[in-house]
């Protein structure tokens, strides 16, 4: 996510030296764009969801505070800006038929915003055990009991047909 980019950015400079850094990137940065490959739902290659994050005074103001956590907020009140969170990329994507909604609920920050979604067969789905121990984009090891799906999640590896 696009917080989460701002974080990795400050942290791989000596922490001595993040306040400048979170400085510097406040005033510089103009917009983070993140990105992830889904198997699209007939089959036929993969699609992107995309988080985008536009930096402007409110966003500056919370990287220089080390307030980073809070930007998903901005973001979502910030959608007439053309800012957009993942999940609601996702949900756009299943709404228009393009994505899974099994896909989408592993893909997702925030996996319970799914949940109506989710056909009523799938048995996790129901379930809200576990999910904020499980990070985003993680299948559990029971997931090919469920339903066939392709492992979308080793893009490293994966051979991508877009």
């Amino acid at each position: 996510s696009a917080h989460k980019t701002v974080d990795r950015i400050i942290g791989s400079f000596p922490a001595d030296q993040h306040n400048q850094i979170r400085s510097m990137l406040s005033n510089t940065l103009r917009g983070i764009i993140c990105q992830q490959l889904l198997p699209r739902a007939d089959g036929g290659g993969r699609i992107a969801a995309f988080e985008i994050l536009i930096v402007n005074k409110a966003i500056g103001n919370l990287i220089r505070e080390n307030r980073a956590y809070q930007i998903p907020s901005i973001i979502q009140t910030a959608s007439n800006l053309g800012m957009v969170l993942m999940d609601d990329s996702l949900m756009e994507l299943v709404r228009a038929g393009a994505v899974d909604p099994v896909t989408a609920y592993y893909s997702a920050h925030k996996p319970k915003t799914f949940l109506p979604v989710l056909p009523q067969g799938f048995p996790s789905c129901r379930s809200t055990v576990g999910l904020a121990t499980r990070p985003a984009g993680e299948l559990p090891t029971d997931a090919w009991k469920v339903r066939s799906l392709p492992p979308v999640f080793s893009m490293m590896s994966a051979r991508l047909t877009v």
